[in-house]
């Protein structure tokens, strides 16, 4: 009777152990929105692409692909290391800036910070 205790108690254990590890909360990059950090700010990426005649004066870089949210500048979690960076053009604010990504350009807007 004492063993059957034991072993029920061990595959108690066991179930438990499985049900923690399966729902490990490890962030994927999808549950991070788009974006990149560029002078000091968070630029979120729009999915679509635009006309590349949109795309200005180049003013900067993407240094490094990251998993998570952006935190240093020239980092991005979707833009590949060296995809270009522009001014978006008939744009004097930098609120908008454009993207290279994959061959696309794409719009990115500068996230409020509140």
């Amino acid at each position: 009777m004492r063993r059957y205790i034991h072993y029920l108690l061990f595959l108690l254990m066991l179930m438990v152990a499985l049900i923690l590890i399966s729902c490990n909360s490890s962030m994927s990059l999808d549950d991070y929105p788009a974006s990149y950090k560029w002078n000091d700010a968070i630029y979120l990426i729009e999915s679509s692409s635009i006309d590349p005649s949109q795309a200005g004066e180049e003013v900067g870089i993407i240094t490094d692909q990251i998993a998570g949210m952006p935190e240093e500048n020239g980092e991005s979690n979707r833009a590949n290391k060296d995809s270009k960076i522009y001014k978006l053009k008939m744009n004097e604010t930098l609120d908008k800036l454009v993207i290279q990504m994959d061959g696309k350009y794409h719009l990115s807007e500068k996230m409020n910070e509140e």
